[in-house]
């Protein structure tokens, strides 16, 4: 009867393996998986790979995880959250502090990597990670079997699990953070169809559930391609073969899907809009001296700045994007004190060009400087012959105005030319300078399927050719999205040249 016993332990040893074996190729993918580079992997890439060979789709008796990572519970606390439902507290000093407690049996290199990936959710946020003193409700971070996370605030003690060493990756860790956060994967969008094609066929039988749509809110931001929280294109194929492709006809390719290191731009944006993080500072010029009150203030439940009281100067508001807004402001006993309108002023000096983008940087050289080998511009795509790119010295010596000229030169208008541009941002034509109306003209231009982006280093600042110092683009629907850059192409600008000619991927 032993004996009897020992051989089926044997035979489902070996059958496990072989299972394994037969499913799997030694990077993970199924048989059949077309072999990627380790840097062709995304977040949930690791995830999946950490969650199918170690991890249990049911975490305890009441607790089972749902589209490969995210903790459902089915007891007393099984409320599901998406976005606005569960979220963490905000401070009076506009920030969102979660708080955590870290397991002792992380390394002393594990525990800087985690906190590495909770920097990158920080940065350009008004989220915040502190170690947990007296909060009731924290993180509770442990290295339990796979990467996992419950959906938003709960409430008490909620873990995220970060198994080690396999989901000690700076993106992972960033990527279930977001699900702490409240946020659901990015292809589990409502309105996911107009964006990508779900290959159901080439999908795990069992994992099928994985790829459901939910009724989240969107925030009202565009899809987001290269979000932390985007599956990778081949999660849980069960051939080798895509499970997702992006809506872009034969460039498809050209789309990559997910990322492995950081949350995208547009991340942050919706951790920004979903907690409010609306925050700006203040520089005040009193009675012509410049001074810095060396503090931050914050937007109250109506949008409007909460002022010092019996304050009377010049205003200089400056949000966290580096943007500058045009504000309702109050004092601090509640009492409307009218709107503060900046007029947005250049100067000689490097220092305060700190805020401008690529686009205002060529304004400010082209309206000081009228001979044209003094300006920065070029000519729209290729003219055949020598062709002149100008590029005023010092004044147009910035990577992303050098950029900016190379995308015309390569044929692209501004980004708030395009044809479909109305759906994104609104003109404000009476503050436009009357000789320069014509800059704002729409032109019948091939997208290339591609999103609307605000973040490319071809869109116009908010105050370009302002007459009055008001804004004379404003983002749609919601106005406080930053615009435009200075640092260089985005992604999409990226995208965009290779959709137009034809770049192919490495292979």
């Amino acid at each position: 009867m032993e004996q009897i016993i020992i051989l089926c332990l044997v035979s489902t040893c070996l059958s496990a393996v072989h299972a394994q074996t037969f499913l799997f190729s030694p990077k993970w993918g199924p048989i059949g998986y077309k072999e990627r580079e380790e840097h062709d992997e995304t977040a949930m890439d690791e995830i999946i790979k950490t969650n199918e060979f170690q991890a249990s789709r049911m975490i305890d008796g009441t607790t089972s995880l749902r589209d490969g990572d995210i903790a459902v519970s089915s007891g007393r606390r099984s409320k599901v959250c998406f976005a606005r439902s569960c979220l963490w507290s905000k401070s009076v000093d506009g920030h969102v502090y979660v708080a955590y407690r870290l397991s002792p049996e992380y390394s002393e290199m594990e525990t800087k990597l985690i906190k590495k990936g909770m920097e990158s959710i920080e940065k350009g946020t008004c989220v915040r990670f502190v170690p947990q003193t007296h909060q009731r409700d924290y993180v509770d971070i442990q290295p339990k079997s796979g990467c996992w996370s419950y959906l938003g605030a709960r409430g008490g003690r909620q873990t995220v699990s970060l198994q080690s060493p396999d989901c000690l990756r700076v993106g992972v860790v960033a990527h279930e953070f977001m699900h702490a956060l409240g946020f659901v994967h990015e292809q589990s969008r409502p309105d996911r169809d107009n964006y990508v094609t779900i290959m159901w066929p080439n999908i795990w039988r069992d994992r099928l559930r994985n790829f459901e749509k939910f009724k989240t809110d969107s925030l009202d931001l565009p899809y987001d391609y290269g979000s932390i929280m985007h599956f990778g294109m081949y999660a849980y194929s069960q051939d080798g073969e895509p499970t997702i492709i992006p809506k872009n006809s034969q460039n498809s390719k050209n789309i990559r899907l997910g990322q492995a290191s950081t949350p995208s731009h547009i991340d942050q944006m919706k951790i920004n809009k979903l907690y409010k993080c609306v925050k700006v500072s203040i520089r005040t010029t009193c009675y012509g001296s410049a001074v810095d009150l060396s503090k931050l203030h914050t937007l109250d439940d109506e949008g409007t700045l909460i002022m010092l009281p019996d304050r009377t100067c010049a205003l200089s508001v400056e949000s966290t994007g580096g943007e500058v807004y045009t504000l309702p402001v109050k004092n601090s006993t509640g009492v409307h004190e009218g709107k503060v309108r900046l007029r947005r002023t250049y100067s000689d000096e490097i220092t305060d060009r700190d805020e401008m983008n690529a686009m205002d940087q060529i304004l400010e050289i082209n309206s000081r400087l009228r001979a044209p080998r003094g300006l920065c511009w070029s000519f729209l795509g290729q003219t055949g012959g020598s062709q002149t790119l100008s590029l005023q010295t010092p004044g147009c010596m910035w990577s992303g105005v050098a950029a900016h000229e190379f995308m015309h030169a390569l044929g692209f208008v501004h980004e708030q030319s395009r044809s479909d541009r109305d759906q994104y941002v609104s003109i404000v034509w009476k503050n436009i300078m009357p000789a320069q109306i014509h800059n704002f003209r729409k032109q019948v231009t091939n997208n290339l399927n591609s999103p609307y982006d605000y973040n490319s280093v071809m869109h116009y600042g908010r105050y370009a050719f302002s007459e009055d110092g008001g804004p004379t683009i404003i983002p749609r629907p919601d106005p406080y999205i930053p615009i435009g850059q200075r640092d260089g192409p985005s992604n999409l600008d990226l995208h965009k040249i290779n959709i137009l000619y034809n770049c192919g991927v490495n292979e």
